[in-house]
Parts: structure tokens; sequence; C-alpha cells
């Protein structure tokens, strides 16, 4: 049997590159920027938060990843942060969804609306979720005289991020549901 991958090949590639030859490898700076994001990034808020409420200097000590240098905008080594970061991102809302998910409470059947009871109360708890997670475990930039001010704008941020994501997820599925296309389960 022939290998169907023979046929397959670069014709040019001079043009194909997995090294940025201003700043290093780009790889790299994906792989350090989605380090940075799903680990380092988390340690920081309830570090922060620790030493704030618990008026300790711990956040030092939680120091494991240093963060990407800061890439030229629009830059490849700037591309390749930002995708990282993004995945990371990503990462963590779909491990907290999964793990705070109950497919048989959070299932929308294929005759209720968008925005029914259930759907609310799913987005609800997502919201309250994206609020604990903004308030211990995003970093803010103030840690001084508007701590209180920044935890409460992460806060919400992450209430919002969550809530919408919570709701585009539901609005997939009910309409996969709608066409009867087992597209994605839970909601």
């Amino acid at each position: 049997m022939p290998n169907p991958l023979e046929s397959c090949h670069l014709t040019n590639v001079s043009n194909v590159r997995l090294l940025d030859t201003e700043n290093g490898q780009v790889f790299k700076e994906f792989v350090q920027a989605a380090a940075y994001s799903l680990i380092q990034s988390p340690l920081n808020g309830a570090g922060q938060l620790a030493d704030k409420v618990l008026e300790t200097n711990v956040l030092p000590r939680l120091q494991v990843i240093s963060p990407p240098v800061k890439a030229e905008f629009m830059s490849t080594n700037w591309v390749a942060q930002e995708l990282g970061s993004g995945l990371a991102t990503v990462t963590q809302f779909a491990a907290i969804a999964h793990l705070t998910h109950d497919p048989l409470k959070a299932r929308l059947a294929a005759s209720e609306r968008f925005l029914s009871v259930q759907t609310l109360r799913t987005t609800g708890a997502q919201m309250a979720l994206g609020a604990t997670y903004g308030t211990f475990f995003t970093p803010v930039s103030d840690t001084t005289d508007n701590f209180a001010r920044e935890k409460t704008k992460a806060a919400l941020a992450g209430a919002l991020g969550f809530g919408s994501m919570a709701l585009i997820e539901c609005g997939l599925k009910g309409i996969a549901s709608s066409k009867t296309v087992p597209l994605l389960m839970g909601c």
C-alpha cells in the first residue's frame, strides 16, 4: 500500500521558519507566554490577594516562571506570545468549566428557548465562577492604593468573560439541538 504522504512535500522549504531571526525562537515565545499565563499569572493573583488581606509577603516566593519579554507589536514573537496566552486562557476556562459542569442539570432540551431558566441559571453560575477566578487568581497592576478597586474590576471582567462564554455555548447548543445535530454536550 503506498504512503499517501509521499506525494506531499514542500516546494520551498526556505520560507518555512520556526525561528524568528530577530528575537529568538517563536515556539519558545509561545510556550513562555502560555506557561506564564496558565501557571504564574494565577499564582500572582492569589499571592497578591494573600499579601494584601493577610499582610504577608508570599508573592516573591511564588515566582516560578518569568514573564515573556515584551515583543514588538505585531512581530512574529508578539503573535506567538498572544497565541500562547490565549491558549492558556482558553485552557483555564475549559478546565474550570469541565470541573464545575453537571451535564444532567445543564442540558437544554430541543424545545427550550435560548434564554430559558436553565440557561440563565447556568450563565449565573459561570458568572459567579468567573468573579471568583478574577478575584483570587487574576493579578492586578496596582497593589497599593487602588487594590480593592482593581480586584473588583478583575472580578467583573471574570464574571463577564465566563458569563459570555456560557451564553455563547448555550446558544450554540440550542442551535445544534434544534437541527438535531449532536454538536456539543451539556448546557
